[in-house]
């Protein structure tokens, strides 16, 4: 044992010294040793990823305009088009004249109207269509052309009337020797007027006559076959036509009112024609006799005394187109073409505050 720790002892004599050994228990720990010199520095990590881009800086302020420069010198002027072809010749224009007459639509006491366009067709008229403006300047009645009075008894007579436009006083056509009254220019009668016993008369125009304030009487003219009264439009007294035996044509197209009776009686005829009903009658409507009436129209209208229809021998149609009033009692006898029936149906399509009496028709 003691030959064993000796060999030891010196194995390890170059490195500490080392007491004997006995072969008692361990002995105590010896101290730490000091801390070994660092070790060599590692090989480099691998690089890191990148980092997030940071946010873009606020943008600088615009820097300020550069001056402008110089302009160019102009170029030179192209040379002239070649002139283009003539163009077509413009259309004219036309304006037209027209005298318009005493009781005319435009103008009641004449005057002119004044038109005006392009002669589309270059006919050098201009037509009715062409017409684009027009102006219408009308005479006044300021001055009118008058007579006190009227009397007719030859043609002569009827040729002084001309271009007389206002009678103060009456018209009277008794017994002349004139075939045709016809007074264009004469506007207003203030008083009666009598067309009465001619016996040659065939023809009464006053076309343009729109009012009389007395009585109108035309009756007793055998040989009279047309009257135009086209234009009048009231009477202030009575109107009487009567005992015209050859009437063919009756035109009373504008008549509006009649201040007292209204007699129609002009007798037998071969000829039928129509009569337009006033629209406000004073007194009594008498309609008897007409062998040549065919039908009484009837618009709005009021009858202040009775409505009397006797004896008209073509008479077949009583036509109402409004309101119809008679104040007075209703008769309706003796027409041979017309049915009771219609006068009937009149007579309940009218309103009428006296007594009805239908008889003696068809």
């Amino acid at each position: 044992m003691k030959r064993t720790s000796r060999a030891l002892a010196i194995l390890a004599g170059g490195l500490m010294t080392v007491g004997a050994i006995g072969c008692g228990g361990a002995g105590p720990t010896g101290a730490t040793g000091a801390d070994g010199a660092p070790g060599a520095t590692g090989a480099a990590g691998a690089a890191g990823a990148d980092g997030v881009d940071g946010t873009n800086g606020i943008d600088g302020t615009n820097g300020t305009n550069g001056t402008n420069g110089t302009d160019g010198t102009n170029g030179t002027n192209g040379t002239n088009g070649t002139n283009g072809t003539n163009g077509t010749d413009g259309l004219t224009s036309l304006v037209a004249v027209t005298q318009l007459p005493l009781g005319d639509a435009l103008c009641e006491f004449g005057g002119v109207l004044i038109e005006s366009g392009i002669d589309a067709n270059d006919d050098g008229v201009l037509d009715a269509a062409e017409v684009d403006a027009d102006a219408v300047v009308c005479n006044q009645f300021g001055v009118p052309v008058e007579v006190a009075d009227g009397v007719v008894a030859d043609q002569g007579d009827v040729d002084d009337l001309d271009g007389t436009t206002l009678i103060t006083g009456d018209l009277t056509v008794e017994a002349s020797e004139s075939t045709s009254i016809d007074v264009a220019s004469l506007i207003q009668v203030e008083g009666s007027v009598s067309i009465e016993s001619n016996a040659v008369l065939t023809e009464l125009r006053l076309t343009n006559l729109l009012n009389v304030g007395g009585d109108f009487s035309i009756d007793d003219n055998a040989a009279l076959t047309q009257v135009n009264l086209g234009r009048l439009t009231d009477v202030g007294g009575t109107l009487s036509i009567g005992a015209l035996p050859t009437l063919t044509s009756l035109n009373l197209s504008s008549l509006d009112a009649v201040g007292g009776d209204f007699f129609l009686e002009t007798g037998a005829s071969d000829a039928l024609f129509n009569v337009d009903v006033p629209s406000s009658i004073g007194g009594d409507f008498l309609a008897a006799g007409n062998g040549g009436l065919s039908a009484l129209v009837f618009e709005d209208a009021t009858i202040a005394g009775d409505l009397s229809i006797d004896s008209n021998e073509g008479l077949t149609a009583l036509i109402v187109g409004g309101d119809v009033v008679v104040l007075g009692d209703l008769f309706i006898t003796n027409n041979p073409t017309l049915t009771n029936a219609e006068a009937q149906a009149f007579a309940a399509a009218i309103d009428v505050v006296g007594t009805i009496t239908i008889s003696g028709n068809n």
